[in-house]
């Protein structure tokens, strides 16, 4: 009966592993021994890659909106597009690209390369090529991420200077739940648990997303 179960279960996880290779294109690759045994191989910079590429794109719809998510995910796609390419077969007014492809440029996102077919550089005789670097936007989304990270330690600090009188009578107090505090103080106390909450949530989040975006 046992031998049988390990059967199913040998059956099985050749069936799983089959089906990885088949439908995760590069990420799972399935090569033979010299003993004409399957062996299988897991493309782990790829995977990380990925990753990263669907917390970035997850960064940009939440900032900019989904057209602007689009428009990232195309240029990752297909470089070196004209504003009306990206317009085109993004599906979006050329109005919007205009504002969406400049707010990535902004934020580090998207870049921007003159392509001059004349020596003095005229706008009329220019092509303007965007594109992603993948590369960059992953150092820009570490630096971001490192950047909010310190000022959110900093708002929680200061929150916590804010009420620390408070915070002393309750640490002092034997009954924490009786401690003749005013209404103010209450107040005071109840909105900074709320703020703190948000601000360790926030935080926590974000130390989840740190070694993912550590590359060094």
């Amino acid at each position: 009966m046992i031998c049988k179960s390990r059967k199913c279960s040998s059956i099985v996880a050749k069936e799983r592993l089959k089906q990885l290779c088949d439908s995760t294109g590069d990420l799972v690759s399935c090569f033979r021994d010299v003993q004409g045994g399957n062996n299988y191989s897991v493309d782990v910079n790829r995977t990380m890659q990925l990753i990263r590429t669907k917390e970035i794109e997850a960064i940009i719809r939440e900032r900019f909106g989904v057209p602007a998510c689009r428009i990232f995910r195309l240029l990752l796609l297909k470089s070196n597009l004209e504003q009306k390419q990206v317009s085109e077969l993004a599906m979006i007014p050329v109005k919007d690209t205009r504002e969406l492809l400049y707010k990535l440029l902004k934020a580090e996102y998207v870049q921007i390369q003159e392509v001059s077919r004349t020596s003095d550089h005229a706008p009329s005789r220019t092509f303007f090529l965007w594109r992603v670097d993948l590369a960059r936007a992953i150092e820009n989304v570490e630096r971001e991420l490192f950047r909010t990270t310190s000022n959110l330690r900093s708002r929680l600090l200061h929150e916590l200077a804010r009420e620390r009188e408070t915070l002393s009578l309750l640490e002092c107090a034997a009954d924490k739940v009786t401690v003749a505090l005013t209404p103010g103080q209450r107040c005071n106390l109840a909105r900074m648990r709320t703020i703190g909450t948000r601000l360790e949530s926030s935080l926590q989040r974000l130390d989840e997303l740190l070694p993912l975006f550590d590359v060094i």
